[in-house]
């Protein structure tokens, strides 16, 4: 009986996220009110009335008004979050550019030789991609600052509303940093600012990465509130950053529109909840090992109590167990290839050099009866978050950025400064570090700020290397960690 109830439930989830993937992951295009449905559209209801067929606890749901939707099904699964929630493209440039005077004197009327042109979408996921707009831009060392102001006609022209956004996303090489200052941009007779300062090219985290003319790429989206009055054209004017000397750069710029609230989705109701939490099975006899399946777990450490305590049988703390917290000081035999000693290793080795965040984890371990809660370690080791003393490593032996093979590393985020270290060195940090954290929890041992009264802290599991090799940076490797496995 047991076994025919997991089959069903598990049927039953299969086809919950076969729905949820396709609202969430198909695009659907946006619709003025009165227009018929699109042919996407109509094809993405289809698939899923075909998925829903003999599943009635998950009817289908458009939201959208105009076409129309099915009720008394689940109000929380559709498309749009209810009226004025979600935004949709009321006008856009026909991508017809033309060079214009500058909206900014300080811009040298001939943009010092700046060009630009369109061109085919140049990433690997071009697939259904528009052209984009190149702006190849030049800066001649002598005015204020270098730039290129350009115009383009909307389609179609618009009385833009209050409430509504210009939206561009922005394509930039890492050779790029300090280079630009900001967008100036017009869509009726008033001058709007979007700052490129603060563009993250150190981020180790990026939403998106490209590769391009030889050179990673990132992606910036630029959303700014956009002027109301009837607009025909749009100016996007570039800036470069104050006082640079004389250089040439490249900038992609794609998706622009103007949107603005759509007014015909259908609210949220009210959440009522039929019965409290407290009185429901919980989720942990619902999902658990014992039913072949997996444990609940919650995050945050401390007492278990209340919901907690209820629902729940594993806890994690998102940041307590990594470096920068459990490993503040280094150690002082740690040195450089040249025998230096490093910034921030000073302490003598040993458990001066750990702060261990030990009544969370102790308090999971007497909540309840005797191994009744459980914890999860998270994590050993990772390029974030770690000791300023640590993130300075970097390998003696290595090519620092993605040069097509497999001998070199990325720096960590956040990273200023550098220090050659052998990999015999790097892999004593890291054992030690390792070793250190594991044992103070694991033993009673008081070398590692244990005892016979505290007693042993158990896990259930730890996180060992988060994000070494980062998927999203051509398999870059983070540095204090490629150092204990350079190659000699």
């Amino acid at each position: 009986m047991n076994s025919r109830k997991c089959v069903i439930n598990i049927s039953r989830l299969l086809v919950f996220i076969m729905l949820f993937s396709i609202f969430t992951y198909t695009p659907v295009p946006a619709a003025a009110a009165g227009e018929e449905p699109s042919i996407e559209l109509n094809d993405l209801i289809a698939q899923a009335e075909a998925l829903k067929t003999g599943n009635p606890e998950f009817p289908l749901q458009v939201s959208q008004s105009v076409y129309g939707a099915v009720y008394d099904s689940d109000p929380y699964f559709r498309l749009d979050p209810g009226p004025g929630k979600v935004p949709v493209k009321v006008t856009a440039p026909t991508n017809t550019w033309t060079a214009r005077t500058p909206l900014d004197n300080r811009v040298p009327a001939d943009f010092a030789g700046g060009t630009f042109k369109t061109i085919p979408y140049p990433f690997a996921d071009a697939q259904g991609k528009a052209e984009v707009l190149q702006i190849n831009y030049a800066h001649n060392g002598k005015s204020t600052f270098g730039g290129i102001s350009l115009e383009s006609p909307l389609s179609p022209s618009v009385n833009v509303t209050d409430g509504s956004t210009i939206e561009f996303d922005v394509y930039y090489p890492k050779s790029a940093q300090g280079k630009y200052m900001r967008w100036r941009v017009r869509n009726t007779n008033t001058n709007l600012d979007s700052y490129l300062r603060d563009y993250q090219y150190n981020n180790l985290n990026p939403d998106w990465v490209g590769s391009y003319n030889g050179e990673s790429w990132l992606k910036a989206h630029h959303s700014i509130t956009a002027s109301t009055g009837v607009s025909s054209s749009f100016i996007l004017e570039l800036h470069g950053e104050n006082a640079r000397p004389e250089e040439t750069g490249m900038l992609l710029v794609a998706n622009i529109q103007i949107t603005a609230p759509d007014p015909n989705g259908v609210a949220l109701p009210d959440v009522v909840n039929k019965e409290h939490q407290s009185a429901v099975a919980p989720l942990k006899s619902v999902y658990n090992k014992e039913n072949g399946l997996f444990m609940v777990g919650a995050i945050g450490t401390g007492p278990v109590t209340g919901t907690r305590a209820n629902h729940y049988e594993i806890f994690v703390d998102g940041n307590n167990l990594k470096a920068d917290g459990t490993h503040p000081r280094g150690p002082e035999w740690l040195k450089s290839v040249n025998g230096e000693a490093l910034n921030g290793a000073t302490t003598a080795p040993g458990l001066a050099e750990y702060s261990f965040p030990t009544n969370a984890y102790q308090a999971i371990r007497d909540s309840g009866t005797p191994g009744q809660y459980k914890s999860h370690g998270h994590v050993l080791a990772w390029y974030n978050q770690a000791p300023g003393w640590m993130t300075q490593i970097i390998p003696a032996n290595l090519a620092s950025g993605y040069n097509g093979g497999t001998d070199f590393y990325g720096l960590g985020n956040g990273v200023t400064t550098t220090v050659k270290v052998d990999k015999e060195m790097a892999r004593r940090v890291q054992f030690n570090h390792t070793m250190y954290v594991m044992r103070h929890f694991l033993t009673t041992d008081t070398k590692y700020g244990s005892s016979e009264s505290r007693g042993v802290i158990p896990f259930n599991s730890w996180d060992v290397l988060n994000e070494e090799i980062h998927e999203s940076r051509h398999s870059e490797l983070i540095p204090g960690m490629r150092t204990a496995g350079e190659r000699a």
